[in-house]
């Protein structure tokens, strides 16, 4: 199991739609944008990358 680890994203100032979603959701911003995070990480797009990226090395 990899390990958890904390980062800080500041967003800018055009940040209202994150705000909006999140409270429409009913959960922090930081949850969020994580989520965002996640969903990305699991695309066929950004596994694309990574094996891009591993050929490279």
């Amino acid at each position: 199991m990899s390990e958890r680890f904390m980062m800080t994203i500041t967003l800018s100032e055009n940040d209202e739609e994150f705000r909006l979603v999140a409270a429409w959701k009913k959960i922090p911003v930081g949850t969020l944008i994580r989520q965002i995070l996640e969903r990305e990480h699991e695309s066929l797009g950004f596994g694309e990358l990574v094996k891009r990226a591993t050929a490279i090395r």
